[in-house]
């Protein structure tokens, strides 16, 4: 993942533009665009979840660590930091 997903840090979402990919493209394309409108892409083999998750930043560190790799966490004070790091690879 590049670093510059940090800088949508305290923006907010005011709609989210999903594109499915042809074979010349991104398989899966995901747009956030903010309130100041500014957009952040996610491409390649995005896939969503079942639905929204409660229990915040460290619920989703706990549940990422269950999966092994590399967890950046930028711009949450509750758990300690702008921006923390965790390396665990299996």
């Amino acid at each position: 993942m590049k670093d510059e997903i940090r800088l949508i840090v305290g923006k907010k979402i005011g709609a989210v533009v999903v594109a499915e990919g042809r074979r010349d493209s991104p398989k899966s394309q995901v747009f956030l665009v903010f309130d100041d409108a500014t957009t952040y892409e996610l491409y390649g083999d995005v896939r969503g979840s079942g639905g929204l998750d409660r229990g915040g930043t460290k619920w989703a560190v706990g549940y990422a660590k269950k999966f092994g790799g590399k967890i950046t966490v930028y711009g949450d004070e509750e758990i300690g930091g702008s921006e923390l790091k965790w390396d665990r690879i299996r």
